[in-house]
């Protein structure tokens, strides 16, 4: 279940908070310069988590964070409009602007972690639409390293960057993006999961089940498994795939019985 944690609401939070800030670093591990958002401070926690801070979190059953992400209105300060304004062309709206939030900090644990976490991910993404729109924001910025921001632009959400791209350290480029939001932007989103699934089938719902039975090695076969699949599935038919997906399952459970 998302929850979206505020000034307002933020002592209903504090465990999962804390553990957020203790976990962000992980994400900035073996990652040139620390990550975009190392220069707002390497990532536990910097001057851009105060009482504007919004934090859409991801939390599961016992209430622990499986995948969150950080907003904050642009006109109270941002990290793009902070360090990264040379990545933003004159013509476009500055990050201060008063209908911009800024994304910044996403992180992803355990399940929301690879292909098995697409959907966890995607429901973030939906969440985050959704509280933006609640706020009447028509856009947001982030920052993205630039071997990321194709992932960025196939997400399913409406991106593009808005200047060219540059060296956040010395041996890594990024570029500032902006997703549209607001109603439009919101159903657009909501549109694209739809087809997401159905596109997605069965299968692909088999092979992360799969992927679970075997345990942690699971979650790295997911994503390769799945785009073999879809390739029999194209060239061979249907049948050929779930006689795949059958044989896993079998593989699966001689794995769990040993």
């Amino acid at each position: 279940m998302f929850h979206v944690v505020t000034g307002a609401n933020r002592d209903r939070y504090a465990r999962q908070l804390k553990s957020m800030h203790a976990h962000r670093p992980e994400m900035f591990e073996g990652r040139p310069g620390g990550g975009p958002e190392a220069a707002a401070g390497r990532g536990g926690r910097d001057r851009f988590d105060d009482v504007h801070a919004i934090y859409v979190m991801g939390l599961d059953s016992f209430g622990e964070i499986e995948c969150c992400v950080r907003l904050r209105p642009g006109n109270q300060g941002s990290i793009v409009g902070s360090f990264y304004t040379h990545g933003i062309n004159p013509n476009e709206r500055p990050p201060n602007d008063p209908l911009t939030w800024e994304m910044s900090h996403y992180y992803a644990r355990g399940g929301a972690r690879g292909e098995a976490g697409h959907g966890l991910r995607a429901q973030m993404r939906l969440a985050v639409l959704a509280a933006a729109d609640a706020a009447g924001i028509d856009r947001i910025l982030s920052v993205a390293e630039l071997a990321f921001w194709p992932a960025a632009q196939r997400c399913g959400w409406t991106a593009r960057r808005v200047g060219p791209d540059f060296y956040y350290c010395e041996d890594a480029k990024a570029v500032v993006y902006e997703v549209a939001a607001g109603p439009e932007a919101l159903e657009a989103y909501r549109r694209w999961l739809e087809r997401d699934v159905a596109e997605a089938g069965p299968e692909a719902g088999e092979v992360a089940a799969v992927a679970d039975r075997l345990g942690p090695k699971g979650l790295d076969l997911v994503s390769s498994l799945t785009r073999r699949i879809a390739g029999i599935e194209e060239t061979d038919g249907p049948d050929a795939a779930l006689a795949l997906v059958e044989k896993l399952n079998r593989a699966a459970g001689e794995a769990a019985d040993s």
